[in-house]
């Protein structure tokens, strides 16, 4: 089973949990979910204001509504748009929410700070602090699509992130790998075994792999 859905008791709101998927919401909002991700939102939207809650990654084609903004709450950070395209990377153990904004506008609350972006610019908020620049790695919106892509990142931010989309413990002992950058693409259907023995072939390294306790050691 890829993803569960569940409708909550009192029926006004849904909970989603998915690998990787997209849903249309009630609005006309579509919503990309990708691995380990979680979507709360209402079966239908009251009051002022249409608001969402994410965890994990997605990525928002929010319909227009002049008359009722679109809230997305994300850990210590809320963003309201009226009607755009952005993606929210905001998982728990990254400590950290990157708004990253294609078209449109949005605005950032995140603490007492609040910033507004533009198509191309990115913020992340962390320990305290709303930084502001334009996106580094556009191709990193290709998991829509299927693709994961790195752009001269730490194998350790890499790994990280392994971990999260296949669902699997990865461990670096040998800490020489952890701080090698490295810049790819690879097909989610890749599989994870074929994606570390690629990047083994850049740098060379052991790849243990205990299935029993989906357990990987990168030595």
């Amino acid at each position: 089973l890829i993803g569960t859905a569940i409708l909550i008791l009192d029926a006004i709101y849904n909970f989603l949990v998915w690998r990787k998927t997209y849903i249309s919401i009630q609005d006309g909002t579509i919503v990309w979910l990708n691995a380990q991700s979680t979507l709360i939102y209402p079966s239908h939207f009251y009051g002022k204001e249409r608001t969402v809650s994410i965890t994990g990654e997605a990525f928002f084609e929010v319909s227009k509504d002049k008359e009722k903004p679109f809230i997305v709450t994300a850990q210590d950070a809320k963003i309201r748009v009226l009607g755009t395209k952005f993606n929210v990377y905001s998982y728990p153990d990254t400590k950290q929410i990157k708004t990253s904004l294609i078209e449109g506008a949005v605005q950032v609350f995140y603490k007492s700070k609040q910033v507004i972006l533009r198509p191309n610019e990115e913020s992340i908020a962390q320990d305290g602090k709303l930084t502001v620049s334009n996106i580094k790695n556009p191709d990193m919106l290709l998991w829509r699509n299927g693709i994961y892509s790195f752009n001269n990142e730490r194998l350790t931010e890499i790994v990280r992130k392994l971990e999260l989309y296949y669902d699997v413990t990865i461990n670096i002992v040998n800490p020489k790998l952890q701080d090698i950058c490295y810049t790819c693409k690879f097909r989610q259907r890749d599989g994870i075994e074929k994606i570390l023995y690629t990047i083994q072939k850049i740098h060379h390294f052991k790849i243990e792999i205990n299935k029993e306790k989906n357990v990987i050691t990168l030595k």
